[in-house]
């Protein structure tokens, strides 16, 4: 996530003070998923409301992942190679 920012000057009717305080102004999320060789384009979004905004995409961006996730699949196989490491490292540890 990144932010572009605009300063916004606080008031304080008690103190003649004035703070800064950092308002973000949009943002961009890009999903990378290992699993397929599925591409998704960035989600960005510049505009009134940012934080609600960024948290209703992060919640729906969730729901996405987590039904994929949820999908149960038999493993692959062991490759030759992986097999012998394995059987390597129980080897080992044994000692």
């Amino acid at each position: 996530m990144f932010s572009m920012s605009t300063l916004k000057v606080l008031s304080n009717h008690l103190r003649t003070e004035t703070v800064s305080e950092h308002v973000p102004s949009g943002f961009c999320c890009l999903k990378v998923l290992k699993f397929d060789d599925e591409i998704f384009e960035p989600y960005v979004y510049s505009g009134p409301d940012v934080m609600a905004k960024f948290y209703e995409h992060i919640y729906r961006e969730q729901e996405v992942i987590c039904t994929k996730l949820n999908v149960q699949m038999d493993m692959s196989s062991l490759t030759d190679q992986q097999k012998s490491e394995y059987e390597q490292l129980v080897r080992v540890s044994k000692l």
